[in-house]
């Protein structure tokens, strides 16, 4: 797996959907500089497809593999596909 590493001149968005869902229904966070980004609207006990990709005025970079997570009522929990 290759690590975005976010630094003051990358912008980032972290794409985010249900693992059932088609990805036209993704949540779309925008980061302005950030190292982090706070995703609203997620249900506990669902799995997630998250992805995360550069962007700028020019468009969308490059977009990272597919990672897969479930929000439980303590814990986030990052889980390969190969779990599912």
């Amino acid at each position: 797996m290759k690590n975005l590493t976010i630094n003051q001149s990358t912008r980032a968005k972290v794409r985010v959907w249900k693992l059932q869902d088609d990805v036209r229904m993704a949540i779309d966070t925008k980061t302005y500089m950030e190292e982090e980004a706070v995703v609203e609207g997620l249900q506990q006990n669902t799995v997630y497809t998250l992805r995360v990709l550069g962007w700028s005025a020019s468009g969308d970079g490059a977009i990272s593999e597919a990672r897969y997570f479930m929000l439980t009522s303590k814990f986030l929990v990052l889980t390969n596909k190969s779990f599912i």
